[in-house]
C-alpha cells in the first residue's frame, strides 16, 4: 500500500516537474518560432501562402540577446526601406533604412538594442509595418 503512494506521488512530481518548463513552438520554421521554449505546445503558425515577408524569430531573453528577425518567403527581392519596427509601448520607434531590401529567402535581423527596445519575456507585442503604416506581421508571447 504504501509503495502505491510512494509510485503516485512520484509521478505528480514528475508532472509538476515537467509543467514548469516554458512552453511555446520548438519549430525553426513556423512563423511563431520561441527559441527559449523547453516545451513545444502546438502552437506553431505556419504562412498561409509562400510569398510574403514575415516576423521569422522574435527573441526574447533579459539580456543582450534580444532581437527580431524578419524573413521575405516571395520570390522577388523586396523593397522594405520604410518599414517600421516596433512595440506596443513604442509602435513606430525604428525605421529600417530607405535604401534596404530583402532578398528572396534572406532573413534580416537586429538586437533589441539596435532597435530601441526592451523585449520582454512576457505579454510583448512586436509589430512589423510597411512604409504606409499597415501592420504586416505581429509577434505576441
Amino acid at each position: 500500500m504504501k509503495t502505491g503512494f510512494y509510485l503516485i506521488g512520484i509521478f505528480f512530481l514528475a508532472i509538476s516537474i515537467q509543467s514548469c518548463k516554458k512552453k511555446g513552438c520548438m519549430d525553426e520554421n513556423a512563423l511563431n518560432y520561441d527559441s527559449s521554449a523547453e516545451k513545444d505546445d502546438g502552437s506553431c503558425n505556419y504562412p498561409t501562402d509562400t510569398g510574403k515577408v514575415f516576423i521569422q524569430q522574435v527573441i526574447a531573453y533579459p539580456d543582450f540577446s534580444e532581437s527580431v528577425s524578419i524573413k521575405n518567403t516571395m520570390e522577388t527581392t523586396q523593397d522594405i526601406g520604410g518599414w517600421i519596427i516596433g512595440d506596443e509601448e513604442n509602435p513606430n520607434i525604428f525605421t529600417i533604412s530607405s535604401s534596404a531590401n530583402i532578398e528572396s529567402g534572406e532573413v534580416l535581423s537586429w538586437t533589441a538594442v539596435s532597435l530601441g527596445i526592451t523585449i520582454n519575456d512576457s505579454k510583448e507585442t512586436i509589430f512589423l509595418k510597411d512604409d504606409s503604416g499597415l501592420i504586416i506581421d505581429s509577434w505576441e508571447n
